[in-house]
């Protein structure tokens, strides 16, 4: 998982921003380390409870942008 694949999943997970995300959640043993971390960093720089779904969906749009620009 990228950095610019986290805000998707965050989206995708729960649209109306109620994902909780704490110290006691569970990792399952086969995920990434690297998947973990990002996820974390990720759910931790679009804010606290309730997820800031509106500014995930405006980062998404940048990253898509700037995805784009770069191809042609």
């Amino acid at each position: 998982m990228s950095i610019y694949d986290a805000p998707e999943l965050i989206e995708r997970i729960d649209p109306d921003g109620g994902m909780f995300i704490g110290s006691s959640s569970e990792v399952h043993e086969l995920v990434p380390i690297e998947n973990t971390e990002t996820m974390y960093r990720t759910v931790h720089e679009y804010g606290s409870f309730p997820i800031d779904i509106g500014r995930i969906k405006r980062r998404r749009r940048e990253i898509i942008s700037k995805l784009t620009t770069r191809k042609n």
